[in-house]
């Protein structure tokens, strides 16, 4: 009986979690099947800028995992930030640092990739806002910039960060 007990205690604890985790990953599943993504990273980022060529913010949020679709979208309020995102280099430039399967956000992905590329700061030091009042400065060299990606639930390859 004691064994029926703990057996229907720990049961009920995995149902939980398995419960708890569908819950988390909903909202995951129900993107995937609307948003827009591409069949490779190259793919998702040669679209997601085609999107703003044609200034079509939404359009290009779509490109973007839902996660982090918010933060692109304010940013997108902000004059001039979404040429910013154009000013940087097309597809071909860009190059794969790495893919991997994903850890800690499994429940809403298959598989993430990070693509970098490489830009030259001349002239003298330049400061820039990093945001929350901070001030970067960037001195004359060569620097990489990255891009991540995730593979979403449905197989669509979408931006993570710029």
């Amino acid at each position: 009986m004691i064994l029926l007990g703990w057996g229907g205690y720990y049961g009920y604890g995995q149902w939980r979690i398995h419960s708890y985790k569908q819950d988390i990953k909903q909202p995951y599943i129900r993107d995937a099947e609307t948003s827009l993504g591409g069949d490779t990273p190259l793919e998702a980022y040669k679209r997601f800028r085609r999107a703003l060529e044609e200034e079509q913010k939404e359009k290009a949020l779509q490109y973007i995992f839902l996660s982090e679709r918010e933060e692109y979208r304010k940013e997108f309020q902000e004059k001039g930030k979404a040429e910013e995102y154009l000013d940087m280099p097309p597809a071909e430039e860009l190059q794969k640092r790495k893919e991997d399967p994903c850890g800690r956000e499994a429940l809403a992905c298959h598989k993430k990739a990070e693509f970098y590329y490489e830009y030259e700061v001349k002239g003298e030091k330049q400061k820039y806002d990093m945001g929350n009042g901070i001030t970067g400065v960037k001195k004359p060299g060569t620097y990489k910039s990255h891009i991540k990606f995730i593979k979403n639930l449905s197989g669509k390859w979408q931006i993570s960060s710029l």
